[in-house]
């Protein structure tokens, strides 16, 4: 029985994708999903012998990059393209839209109601902002001090659910 904190999943938004971390084993994979029969297939992977400990990973809104925040060696958020259909072609083309020094160290990625990508920054008064994520490489403008959070410090996590969507009442 493996722990399943260690296994961040995310869904693209129009439910065509799912992308999960296997952290122990530095490796990120990526099915393509039916939404209704719940069936994955195609798995791509990506593991790159650089970069360990895949933390975090949300897709873009259009569903055409993954991000994924790796804490080892250095912490790095890579942004991937997933209109290459070949895992080699999808980590040869990876961008480095952020690296951190030892003390700004990147976690858990998560889309907000505004359809900017939010990053938990470990114990910094700051959440960082991907704010266009659906541009590729750096015009998807990484602002590291995109949200303030006053004397509060954030953590390794955002919230497991889509902020912003409709209350527990709509939806009754």
């Amino acid at each position: 029985h493996r722990d399943l904190h260690s296994f961040p999943t995310r869904r693209s938004s129009d439910l065509s994708k799912l992308a999960v971390c296997i952290r122990d084993k530095g490796l990120v994979e990526i099915f393509d999903f039916n939404p209704n029969t719940g069936m994955v297939s195609s798995p791509r992977k990506i593991s790159m012998a650089e970069y360990s400990q895949p933390y975090g990973l949300e897709f873009s809104p259009n569903g055409s990059l993954l991000y994924v925040s790796y804490s080892r060696p250095e912490s790095t958020i890579l942004q991937f393209n997933l209109r290459y259909s070949q895992d080699e072609d999808l980590t040869a083309n990876a961008v480095e839209i952020a690296r951190s020094d030892t003390d700004n160290l990147y976690f858990a990625l998560q889309i907000g109601p505004d359809s900017k990508i939010y990053t938990a920054q470990y114990r910094q008064n700051y959440l960082g902002v991907i704010e266009k994520p659906d541009e590729q490489g750096i015009e998807c403008c990484y602002n590291n001090l995109g949200v303030n959070l006053g004397y509060r410090k954030s953590t390794l996590g955002l919230p497991n659910f889509k902020i912003g969507r409709a209350s527990c009442r709509e939806r009754v």
